[in-house]
C-alpha cells in the first residue's frame, strides 16, 4: 500500500499500521480522537463531521459522533468490526491517488507531529 502522505520505509505508522488514539487539536485546544500516518496526526472528529467515515454499514448507522470524544471509549464500544471498517476507510482515504479529502479538510484535520 502506498499513501499520498510521505513517510520513510522504517516508519512506525505506515498505511498498513493505522493506530487510534487521542490528542489535543492545537487549533481548537480540545482533546479529540485521532490516527497517525507517518508524521501526520489526523483529527478523526473532523473526518466524522464531514461524513467521510460514514460509508460503511456500521459507521453509517451510528447515531452519535464517537470521535468527538476525548477518549476512544464510545468508538471501541462499537466493536472490532467497526474498528476494521474505519481502518479500511482510512486506508482508502489516504491511499496514493485518493481524492476524498479537499484541501480545506486536509488543512483543518492534519497536524505535523512535533
Amino acid at each position: 500500500m502506498r499513501s499520498w502522505i510521505p513517510y520513510t520505509a522504517d516508519c512506525e505508522f505506515p498505511l498498513e499500521n493505522i493506530p487510534f488514539g487521542a490528542f489535543v487539536n492545537p487549533t481548537l485546544n480540545e482533546v479529540h480522537c485521532c490516527t497517525r500516518i507517518g508524521d501526520q496526526v489526523i483529527d478523526l472528529s473532523i473526518l466524522e463531521h464531514e461524513r467521510i467515515l460514514s460509508e460503511g454499514p456500521i459507521m453509517a448507522n451510528v447515531d452519535h459522533h464517537v470521535f468527538c470524544e476525548p477518549t476512544l471509549n464510545k468508538f471501541m464500544d462499537l466493536g472490532k468490526d467497526a474498528k476494521n471498517e474505519v481502518r479500511s476507510a482510512l486506508q482508502a482515504i489516504f491511499a496514493e491517488g485518493s481524492t476524498k479529502l479537499t484541501e480545506e479538510i486536509k488543512q483543518s484535520s492534519m497536524f505535523l507531529v512535533s
